[in-house]
């Protein structure tokens, strides 16, 4: 009798333990085809930003490839100076900003004493 509870236990874990690995499995291949995809975009993109012309090329479509491609395409982009210049001219005052702690402070306190 004891035998025999402790295989249904055996049998019980061993199934908890092959559903994990499953949803580990599905979980890597659904990661990696997304992250495919989403390469594949950002070289559109990425392909549309240097086959235009300079004076075509808006700020946006450069943060959405690097949005998109991550820092292989942030480094694609910032390594020309073309682009480098766009990226300057429209973060101009980036160095002005604040960390987000003095802003969440400034937050907390004009919320508090209703600034």
């Amino acid at each position: 009798m004891a035998e025999n509870k402790a295989n249904e236990f055996y049998n019980q874990i061993s199934i908890i333990f092959a559903g994990l690995i499953l949803t580990f499995v599905i979980s890597s291949i659904i990661v990696t085809c997304r992250t495919h995809q989403l390469d594949i975009k950002a070289n559109k993109i990425w392909k549309n930003i240097v086959y235009s012309e300079v004076k075509d090329i808006q700020y946006k479509h450069l943060v959405e490839c690097a949005y998109i491609g991550g820092t292989k395409y942030e480094n694609l982009l910032l390594n020309n100076p073309q682009f480098l210049k766009i990226v300057k001219n429209n973060e101009q005052d980036i160095l002005s900003e604040q960390d987000w702690e003095d802003k969440r402070r400034r937050n907390t306190i004009n919320n508090k004493y209703g600034k």
